[in-house]
């Protein structure tokens, strides 16, 4: 999505992808004012989260906030 929210391209549904971009940048936002609590002159290059069945991934740049939204491969 770009950095007024717009999304760019997505394989979700309009709907999920509204609702997704909604929330990812909001989380974003939160992570990278963590890291900057932490150390002003830090800043947040990637986030990933991880559950039993999909991972996030989120590189947050000027311009744009990059999502990847993957379904995890069972190891059994």
């Amino acid at each position: 999505m770009n950095a007024d929210g717009a999304i760019i391209t997505s394989t979700l549904s309009d709907e999920e992808s509204i609702e997704n971009a909604a929330l990812l940048s909001q989380l974003s936002m939160k992570a990278s004012m963590m890291v900057n609590a932490m150390d002003p002159e830090d800043e947040l290059t990637f986030l990933r989260i991880r559950s039993h069945k999909r991972e996030v991934m989120i590189a947050p740049e000027k311009e744009y906030l990059m999502v990847v939204i993957q379904t995890v491969e069972s190891s059994s």
